[in-house]
């Protein structure tokens, strides 16, 4: 009477979370992906055909992208038929190999993984029967739909080994296993034609560049949910707020990338730079500054005036604040922007015709320009009474008729001086009076 044990070995680790859904194979137009769902790439299927298929079937003669693969290798024993096997296998398909002995009883077999280059997802099982003296153990490995991981090569290994209770062989086992196309080895065509330039092109599939979309790249994306303004109706006369130009399949603001302030440029609302979204949606905060978050705008801040602050460079050495000015309630105010890395917009006002300058506010105390003018005007006028001061007290002139005046003669106005010689004395003419 034949009986079938049963031993399943079932390795599983924490699954990684893919990019890719294996529900819907048709839909993947990456070949890798399709590769690790365990489908058939095509590399230039006929039009309105997918590239990849779990059945390779006809459905794409001739360009069928080859996998990795190893001729299959079998090693006999002397009491097993075979003790080593070398094969292949593919996801989502299961592999068998069959080793046969000559016994008149059942040998248990335990079957072990050694290891693995995936180390997960993996399903190894045995069955023997027995038919007088005859057993036949059957030997199905099936890598999952998780065993290739993101970032597994063209092919991957398991490694198992099988051992029996009263056979001193074993046999040893070798799966290659394909997680991506051979062809994704090779660089991508850049700006491909058949891509219409749209995009780049590789094993047979167009990866398409941002606003196109298609298999070959050949129809613009414009979706309203990318948050995108077209720009066909100007903003203050300018499209793009005179910080862009409105262009790309879309009709879109394309921002400047070289001007002041470039880095806070706003494509998604006309280019608006700093200075403008401040004047247009925060103004109200400009006329009335605190130390405290605007209620109005409650993503714009005041910072005290720093004078070295400003003169900061990021790291492309572009400068980190914006000079602005506005005119709020009448008042004329000039200030410096920019934001900072949670998004917050960071103002420091510089100058003010009212001569607050919020920026230096501190505590509730304020510095006023005339109070500046007046610290002035008390040390001019201090400095102005020291100096009269030190006049009057000066010592009185010396009448003419003082003998320091009368008793100089004239040698004290006379004199030789040493250094003095005459022009002819240090020259001699040898023609003189000849």
């Amino acid at each position: 009477m034949a009986r079938v044990l049963l031993f399943a070995v079932v390795l599983l680790s924490v699954h990684q979370v893919f990019g890719r859904d294996c529900s819907n194979v048709n839909s993947i137009v990456n070949c890798n992906e399709c590769i690790r769902c365990g489908g058939y790439w095509c590399n230039k299927p006929e039009p309105g055909t997918p590239h990849c298929s779990l059945q390779a079937d006809s459905w794409c003669p001739r360009d069928l992208e080859t996998l990795d693969s190893v001729p299959d290798l079998t090693v006999p024993g002397t009491i097993l038929s075979a003790v080593s096997f070398e094969t292949n296998a593919r996801v989502g398909a299961t592999n068998r190999k069959l080793v046969h002995y000559s016994s008149s009883l059942e040998q248990k077999a335990n079957i072990v993984i050694k290891n693995t280059t995936q180390n997960q997802d993996i399903t190894l099982q045995t069955s023997t029967q027995c038919d007088e003296n005859n057993c036949t153990v059957s030997i199905d490995v099936r890598p999952g739909k998780d065993f290739c991981t993101s970032n597994a090569g063209s092919s991957e290994y398991i490694n198992a080994r099988i051992t029996f209770e009263s056979i001193e062989e074993a046999v040893e086992l070798k799966y290659h296993v394909p997680c991506a196309c051979e062809c994704s080895k090779k660089l991508p065509e850049l700006s491909a034609t058949i891509c219409n330039s749209h995009g780049d092109y590789s094993c047979g599939a167009c990866s398409c560049y941002k606003d196109w979309k298609g298999e070959f790249c050949e129809e613009s994306d414009c979706g309203h949910d990318r948050g995108d303004v077209s720009c066909m109706s100007p903003i203050n006369n300018l499209d793009c707020s005179g910080n862009g130009y409105c262009g790309g399949p879309c009709q879109t603001c394309q921002c400047y990338t070289d001007r002041p302030g470039s880095q806070y440029f706003e494509r998604e609302n006309n280019c608006v730079d700093l200075c403008q979204h401040i004047n247009s949606y925060c103004d109200s905060c400009l006329q009335f500054p605190s130390e405290e978050r605007c209620q109005d705008c409650q993503d714009l801040l005041f910072t005290p005036f720093n004078a070295t602050a400003l003169k900061s460079k990021d790291s492309q050495f572009r400068d980190v604040w914006v000079r602005c000015n506005e005119t709020v309630g009448g008042c004329y105010k000039e200030y410096s922007a920019m934001r900072d890395a949670s998004g917050d917009i960071v103002v420091m006002i510089t100058a003010s015709c009212d001569g607050i300058v919020a920026g230096a506010i501190v505590g509730t105390f304020r510095i006023t320009i005339p109070v500046i003018l007046g610290i002035i005007g008390f040390v001019a006028a201090t400095a102005a009474a020291a100096g009269y001061l030190a006049y009057r007290a000066r010592a009185p002139p010396l009448p003419l008729m003082d003998p320091q005046y009368t008793n100089i003669g004239a040698e004290d106005c006379t004199g030789v001086n040493p250094l003095y010689k005459p022009p002819t004395s240090s020259f001699i003419n040898p023609t003189y009076r000849k």
